[in-house]
């Protein structure tokens, strides 16, 4: 769905069906600090400890993402997808596989996210 919408906006903010806004007093922009972030193309948070995370080891969660319309983000998009080391985990946990994408350092990912430390975004 990201990638279907992404190139219509300079910005597209995914964000899980079981998040919501608590203060919307703070624009997108502020939250993500984005005028003091050219070189960044996404944006999530650091994992919030519940089980499958915590046995996972993973890094990221990706209940809530801000992309940046480029093309490094669309073409990592679709590298993420045709990951190999994601096939196997694609179906039920993109959350998986950004972290995976991060370790591996694919197409230099851990120079252009910001990972934001819990619960700057959400939580």
């Amino acid at each position: 769905a990201v990638q279907i919408y992404l190139a219509e906006y300079d910005f597209l903010f995914w964000i899980d069906a079981d998040a919501m806004f608590y203060d919307q007093s703070r624009s997108i922009e502020d939250v993500f600090q984005l005028a003091s972030s050219p070189e960044t193309h996404m944006w999530a948070q650091d994992i919030w400890p519940d089980y499958p995370s915590l046995h996972r080891n993973e890094l990221i969660d990706t209940g809530t993402v801000l992309f940046r319309n480029s093309e490094w983000t669309r073409q990592f998009l679709i590298e993420l997808y045709y990951f190999p080391e994601c096939q196997e985990y694609l179906n039920w946990t993109e959350q998986y596989c950004f972290t995976l994408a991060y370790r591996a350092d694919l197409m230099g990912m851990s120079q252009r996210i910001q990972i934001l430390t819990t619960p700057h975004i959400n939580h």
